[in-house]
């Protein structure tokens, strides 16, 4: 809490400003004409006071307590009657066990909410916040406000938005995906763009496609969508047909503003585009020296 200094000209609140000029309360260039220059409080998170009223940014709250109105976390506060969220009131809570928890989750003895919204079913008592996305209790995995149908909230676990798995099952969002073995499911590069099990090797983000032939032992993640096994050399789901790899590298071209660079392949042999056909030695070289440039 900030006590308004009136021999003072400005107070920063975060990315605003308050000032004072010609005897008004100033927040950036609004001017709050009923703030009392002798009583002003900044409260933090957009939240101030004097000793007529209490305010969301220039927005008059109603039905405050004056003496007991304090700011909470981000736009919650609280006084002796009720919880407000920015300049509206939230009747639906219990003021004496409300608790604001971290992503925009709330609870109170009677629920838990995200964004206000009661997630139903979920056990105020043994919530527990995985992460922005996620949540479990000691019965329930939950997607946002959804339960996972099939998750068994005991060893429930994220992967990577939007996938999660628990022993069973692999889940994206607060769905089941079917045909993958859960227990050696993993994601295999930032983007979640290749995945693998025991069985095969997946590309895709919203629809896995099994990535024929490739082999799970031994395949790994190259750069640029690019994936390669002991045999073959992949792009994204499509097999190219097998490379030297001892002498293999990827190349890029240079790109305009106005334009995306395109990537080739290079081995001892020849030069491919990335669909795996042969291109002209002439354009080969050309990509070749593009590489150089770009080092």
């Amino acid at each position: 809490m900030n006590k308004w200094n009136k021999n003072s000209r400005i107070a920063y609140q975060e990315k605003f400003y308050f000032s004072m000029r010609k005897g008004y309360v100033y927040l950036g260039n609004i001017k709050l004409e009923w703030a009392d220059l002798e009583t002003f409080e900044i409260l933090g998170n957009f939240y101030f006071k004097d000793k007529n009223n209490a305010y969301f940014y220039w927005k008059k709250l109603d039905k405050v307590n004056i003496q007991t109105f304090k700011s909470i976390w981000k736009s919650y506060a609280k006084d002796k009657d009720n919880i407000y969220f920015e300049n509206n009131i939230l009747e639906w809570f219990d003021l004496e066990t409300f608790e604001v928890l971290p992503y925009e989750y709330t609870k109170d003895k009677n629920g838990v909410y995200l964004v206000n919204s009661k997630i139903e079913w979920a056990n105020p008592e043994t919530f527990k916040i995985i992460d922005r996305n996620y949540s479990k209790d000691y019965k329930f995995a939950y997607f946002w406000w959804s339960i996972i149908e099939w998750a068994k909230a005991e060893d429930f676990s994220v992967l990577k938005y939007p996938y999660s798995k628990d022993k069973n099952n692999v889940y994206f969002g607060r769905g089941k995906i079917d045909w993958v073995d859960a227990e050696t499911f993993e994601l295999l590069d930032l983007y979640c763009g290749y995945k693998k099990d025991k069985n095969h090797v997946y590309y895709g983000i919203f629809d896995l496609k099994i990535i024929k032939d490739a082999d799970s032992k031994t395949f790994k993640v190259l750069e640029n969508d690019y994936s390669a096994d002991k045999n073959n050399i992949y792009y994204r789901e499509n097999n190219l047909g097998n490379f030297d790899l001892n002498t293999m590298e990827i190349l890029k071209s240079e790109a305009s503003p106005f334009s995306v660079p395109e990537f080739y392949i290079k081995d001892k042999n020849s030069c491919f585009n990335e669909i795996g056909k042969k291109v002209s030695e002439q354009k080969c070289e050309f990509f070749i020296e593009s590489e150089k440039r770009r080092k």
